[in-house]
């Protein structure tokens, strides 16, 4: 980010919780997040998709995920834990840094993967 702000590097992707600090301080400006939803940070920004380049969509994440073969009680449980460490305390805490936390079901998670893969 130092290269950017100085004016070594002229465009990047990055995830947006890092550069909130400089685009409040009008140090860089943001173009357009790769979500396919546009995202207000102190400006509302366009996703790519509705800047011109339909199906873009790029999301980062963070996962959870255990042996294939893991009882699915065990799974359930592990869920229920993760959700619960989802709290609303928690979530305002990062919904502050513009990160979506949220808990995805883990069969709808394998379809995810799995659309994600044919991508």
């Amino acid at each position: 980010m130092a290269a950017m702000v100085v004016g070594n590097t002229q465009l990047r992707a990055t995830a947006t919780a890092a550069i909130q600090r400089q685009v409040r301080a009008g140090r860089v400006r943001p173009l357009a997040v790769s979500s396919v939803e546009s995202l207000t940070i102190r400006r509302q920004v366009p996703s790519v998709a509705e800047v011109g380049i339909p199906g873009y969509e790029v999301d980062g994440g963070y996962a959870v995920l255990a042996r294939g073969r893991m009882p699915k009680r065990l799974v359930e449980r592990i869920y229920a834990v993760v959700v619960n460490a989802l709290t609303r305390h928690t979530r305002g805490k990062i919904r502050i840094r513009r990160v979506l936390a949220n808990g995805v079901f883990p069969n709808d998670f394998s379809k995810i993967i799995e659309r994600d893969l044919r991508k």
